[in-house]
């Protein structure tokens, strides 16, 4: 098992969560064998090593995303 953690680079790193957290929702479904604690601005993904590259690139399009258009959808 591999844990690695992440610093998330918005002016708002609770945006990243979500109206009632739906959006932490969403990410922990698809991402069912990782285990993701968030904290404030720091995001820590414990599990396989190719599925922490997978939530890392996609954590990253989430994060250029909200910066582009200031939301989540």
């Amino acid at each position: 098992m591999t844990e690695r953690s992440f610093l998330i680079n918005m002016s708002d790193p609770t945006a990243l969560h979500g109206v009632n957290d739906v959006n932490l929702t969403i990410m922990k479904q698809h991402f069912a064998k990782l285990k993701l604690v968030f904290r404030g601005d720091h995001v820590k993904a414990i599990g396989d090593i190719k599925q922490i590259e997978r939530f890392c690139e996609c954590l990253e399009l989430m994060v250029q995303f909200h910066d582009k258009y200031q939301k989540l959808t």
